[in-house]
């Protein structure tokens, strides 16, 4: 077989690169982290050290046999051993599977055997690592090998015109992946494959993104969780692999901009994460990687993790929690779901010093917990299995754990709360039964991040089960993300709680949009009559009430002219009976009755969009019609039995 590259020609290669680069390069870019992260730093003069044995030092000061027989280490490497022994060989990812996304749409074949690769990939670097196990280093030189010769690390679903110099979210995932690879096995990975990681990396990742990111790459702006994963990934890469201090520091200058502008311009005025919970934690899980990165290779001088922005967005999943591990799925977000561990975990040790038990009002959250809540409250939140595709996250979910190890998660106090720029409010109460009642509500616009036409959309909660739903995201697909993206029912506001007005769903778009009264404790109240392309409706106003007796919805529209037929809507997941004029919701732990004013409601199946969507289960859409009238109020009184 041929010799693919010679690696002295590389190295030659790369160093008249690195000599064009210096040159092309020698303005330092606007310190926007200054004024945004307030952090007085010359990138020029900090000390920057970037030697391994400086890097994630956790590594070397904790035993990894006490890491291993921990319970994410055993996870971890159970998880590691398993796959292995269910996948013995390197899944091919081919030119026919990568276009099969620009034939059909599908994104699923491609991506399918392109991240159980790299699945594969950290379940050997695991095993290696922590078991010693040295007959996986036949397999792991083949694997970084074979990902190594694939002709593009950017998903098809995320092609570009320029083709080998763009970098998408996993091209970027895929860099640092090799990145870590290489920072914990570099006494026992052979010269060539080293020489080879670094010379694919700076090729593929890190010389591109340094010629073209600010003028080609749109995630630079930092309107998403884009910018936290690319820059941050990026800047791993450069910490451990940039031998040249000049270009170290001028990359980790244009790093440290893009990611103060994705605190800045990625989440509500408020802290608020549009895109749902899960795209907050995708979106720090490489703010946090590359933060603290950082603030070891310049012994401390640079902490990007302690700053009020980043303080504001750590409170976030506090305000979408139901408990049980299940949160608000607003948006693309799935309902249960925990955090990474190593983001939970460091961002409450960061801020442990941050005051919050204070009598000080905090304009960008509002709640009557006084002494209850602290920033601790993030390490109950955090994932008890350790395990993911990506090797730099699984390491440091076990590696950050260890520390709490022992440490019994006390619960977290839930709360009436609201993020009043993201026009999110959670309402929460208790029957007389000593039953926790739960809501969680938003208004916003229908031009957010992964974006649902939603507005006025809410999930209820009763201790630990999910009564009415918002349904979360639909089958990622080309569709999914073109102009068709509202002709799906998980992504319009037919499947979501809200009406149908004179035949018509809410539309999208900046303009489109609600907004949100919190009245503290128990009541919030939507407007979002704009939400809808009807000049004749005047007000469309939804006003949730929830105490002892349980959840009042009332619904109150006015039209300047005699009106238009409305097809309320109530969304669930569990079984539905219409049983007299009540709609009956039942779950193992117990039954919701809901009963309306007036009207009389029918149970409409989604089982077929659910289907289409590769959603399990079955969402219902319990609807009722009114008749078109001037003015119109209906109310919706749920009540709950065990």
């Amino acid at each position: 077989m041929r010799n693919i590259l010679s690696f002295k020609n590389k190295q030659n290669l790369i160093f008249l690169f690195v000599t064009v680069l210096s040159l092309c390069i020698s303005a330092f870019p606007e310190e926007e982290y200054k004024t945004i992260l307030g952090l007085d730093i010359d990138f020029t003069k900090v000390p920057l050290n970037t030697s391994h044995d400086k890097l994630i030092k956790e590594r070397l000061s904790v035993d990894k046999i006490a890491l291993a027989q921990t319970e994410s280490g055993k996870a971890g490497i159970q998880w590691a051993k398993d796959l292995l022994k269910e996948q013995t060989t390197i899944p091919i990812t081919n030119y026919t599977l990568y276009r099969e996304f620009q034939r059909t749409g599908d994104r699923k074949k491609y991506e399918k055997p392109y991240f159980l690769k790299r699945s594969m990939l950290s379940a050997a670097t695991l095993l290696i690592y922590f078991e010693n196990d040295d007959s996986l280093l036949p397999l792991l030189n083949d694997l970084i090998w074979n990902i190594c010769e694939e002709s593009s690390w950017v998903l098809p679903a995320h092609e570009r015109r320029e083709k080998y110099t763009y970098v998408d979210l996993f091209s970027a995932e895929t860099a640092t992946q090799l990145a870590h690879t290489l920072l914990f096995l570099e006494d026992k990975l052979p010269d060539e494959i080293k020489k080879r990681i670094r010379y694919e990396v700076k090729k593929r990742v890190m010389q591109p993104y340094l010629f073209y990111s600010e003028e080609k790459y749109g995630w630079v702006q930092g309107r998403n969780n884009w910018t936290g994963v690319c820059a941050g990934s990026i800047g791993e890469c450069f910490i451990i692999l940039e031998d040249n201090e000049q270009i170290l520091r001028k990359a980790i200058a244009l790093v440290t901009n893009q990611l103060a502008r994705f605190l800045k311009n990625g989440f509500a005025e408020d802290g608020g994460c549009l895109e749902g919970i899960s795209y907050w934690n995708y979106g720090l899980t490489h703010y946090v990687s590359f933060g603290e990165l950082l603030y070891e290779a310049t012994e401390g001088n640079v902490n990007i993790m302690q700053n009020p922005r980043l303080y504001q967005i750590a409170f976030y999943p506090y305000v979408v929690y139901l408990g049980n591990g299940q949160f608000a799925s607003f948006s693309d977000a799935p309902s249960q779901f925990y955090p990474h561990a190593f983001i939970v975990h460091r961002l409450a040790e960061r801020f442990s010093a941050y005051d919050r038990l204070s009598s000080t009002s905090h304009p960008f959250i509002y709640h009557k917990l006084a002494e209850r809540l602290n920033i601790n409250y993030l390490h109950a939140l955090a994932n008890p299995s350790p395990n993911h595709w990506l090797f730099g996250d699984i390491i440091r979910n076990i590696l950050w754990s260890y520390p709490y190890e022992q440490q019994q998660n006390t619960e977290i106090p839930i709360e009436s709360t609201c993020l009043p720029q993201s026009g999110i409010a959670r309402l929460v109460s208790k029957d007389n039964h000593e039953n926790t009642h739960i809501v969680i509500c938003k208004a916003g616009s229908n031009n957010e991040p992964h974006n649902h036409n939603d507005i006025g959309s809410f999930v209820y909660a009763i201790n630990n089960t999910i009564f009415l739903t918002d349904p979360g995201a639909g089958l990622y697909s080309r569709e999914y993300f073109s102009i068709k993206r509202y002709e799906n029912i998980f992504t319009n506001s037919y499947g979501h709680s809200l009406p149908v007005i004179g035949g018509k769903l809410q539309s999208t778009g900046e303009k489109y949009k609600g907004k949100l009264t919190y009245n503290e404790p128990n009541k919030a109240i939507i407007n979002f009559h704009e939400a809808y392309d009807i000049p004749t409706l005047k007000k469309a106003q939804r006003t949730l009430l929830l105490d002892e007796n349980g959840l009042k919805i009332t619904d109150d529209f006015e039209f300047s002219n005699q009106g238009e037929e409305i097809e309320e809507a109530l969304i669930t997941w569990l079984p539905v009976s219409i049983q007299g004029n009540a709609a009956i919701i039942e779950s193992n732990e117990g039954k919701i009755s809901i009963t309306p004013s007036h009207g009389t409601f029918e149970v409409e199946s989604l089982k077929k969009q659910c289907e289409e969507n590769n959603r399990n289960g079955e969402l219902s859409r319990i609807k009722l019609k009114l008749p078109a009238q001037n003015k119109t109020q209906i109310t919706f009184h749920i009540t709950f039995t065990k």
